[in-house]
């Protein structure tokens, strides 16, 4: 496919041409999803499907009004075979464990619900397949992968660093009941850690490293593991609930991926991204 450049009017057409096919391919998944579901198959392999789905038309989607509409290559916008480092991969499980290490040693109590075979296997096969890796392959394939790239080309990488970022923040506001102040430190979470995958996109050259730490992340903090909070939640298999009721530690009304301890986990991972870019910039050089 012949390259083209990119330009401003395209940055605006695929910014949101890429959301509206990631809200169209969701609600398309889960439509039939919910429609096999009535039929009588299992809720679990329904959870399985509504997954595959999400990626599948989030994917081809994206590859129409990409490369059909505005004729830009998707391996132009680092949607390209997976390619992993094993850095990332560590880092993967490094980054939500350190979380979770850091509120467990808080004061709390453990909260344990005993959940029959069948909706362990709901709640585990949409944890890892739906919240887990689609929502993480998704996300990253529209805004680390289509919206990012497609700023680099044509504003440069600290632009494209910062303003995707803000975007990918404050879109986890919508269908959310928040206070202003939870708005505010959503913002300031989401952003930065919008910054941390777009970096670690750069480092690793596609959106997979990217993908895989976003949806080892939505696993372990968003899932229906476990969850860490002010108030119990007794549609999860565990809860660690917090005793303190300070804004900061635990995020307000989204919860705690926009504390500031898990800010300050976010930003410890960005210091690696740089450094490993710095290195890398300086062996070409």
């Amino acid at each position: 496919m012949k390259k083209e450049s990119i330009t401003t009017t395209k940055v605006v057409i695929v910014t949101f041409g890429s959301i509206l096919v990631m809200v169209l391919a969701q609600v398309l998944a889960l439509f039939l999803a919910n429609l096999i579901c009535a039929i009588g198959v299992p809720t679990a392999f329904c959870n399985l499907l509504a997954g595959i789905f999400y990626v599948l038309f989030t994917y081809l989607g994206l590859k129409v009004l990409c490369e059909k509409m505005l004729k830009i290559p998707l391996g132009e916008l680092r949607i390209t075979k997976i390619s992993l480092k094993p850095v990332w991969v560590i880092s993967a499980f490094l980054m939500p464990f350190f979380v979770c290490a850091f509120f467990v040693l808080q004061d709390g109590k453990w909260i344990n619900y005993e959940l029959g075979g069948s909706k362990f296997w709901i709640i585990f096969m949409a944890t890892v397949f739906y919240y887990g890796f689609a929502a993480g392959i998704v996300e990253e394939m529209v805004f680390r992968g289509v919206i990012f790239s497609s700023f680099e080309q044509c504003f440069g990488r600290v632009i494209a660093v910062i303003l995707p970022s803000i975007v990918f923040g404050t879109i986890h506001m919508l269908d959310r009941e928040l206070s202003v102040l939870s708005m505010i430190q959503l913002c300031v979470g989401g952003t930065i850690v919008g910054i941390l995958f777009s970096l670690v996109a750069c480092h690793g050259g596609n959106i997979w490293n990217n993908a895989l730490m976003h949806a080892v992340w939505n696993m372990v903090m968003a899932g229906g593991i476990l969850h860490i909070g002010a108030e119990e939640n007794q549609e999860v298999f565990c809860n660690y609930v917090l005793s303190s009721d300070s804004f900061l530690l635990t995020g307000g009304d989204f919860g705690i991926e926009a504390s500031l301890p898990t800010i300050v986990v976010y930003l410890i991972f960005i210091v690696l991204a740089v450094y490993l870019l710095n290195r890398e910039n300086a062996k070409k050089s």
